[in-house]
């Protein structure tokens, strides 16, 4: 997730805490940010203070980062609408 906000946002995530990253970040946070600043923080604890996460955060996290890079998949997919109609 790091690498991606880095690439995408141009915000150099992996050299920062996840507390640089929620003050670098534009100012307006929707909630998809939120979303990630919330997943990165549950990751924090898991690997600094060795936290276990509920299944269902663990489930709701991955979600959620799903929803926040699958716009920008979808938008990177050359899209086949018309390819039928080209006979």
């Amino acid at each position: 997730m790091r690498d991606y906000l880095k690439e995408e946002f141009s915000v150099d995530a992996p050299e920062k805490t996840t507390c640089e990253i929620r003050r670098i970040w534009p100012a307006r946070l929707d909630q998809s940010k939120l979303s990630v600043i919330s997943l990165l923080e549950i990751c924090d604890s898991a690997k600094f203070a060795k936290a276990v996460p509920s299944q269902e955060d663990a489930v709701k996290s991955l979600q959620e980062a799903k929803n926040f890079i699958r716009p920008a998949y979808n938008a990177e997919q050359p899209s086949h609408a018309g390819a039928d109609s080209a006979g």
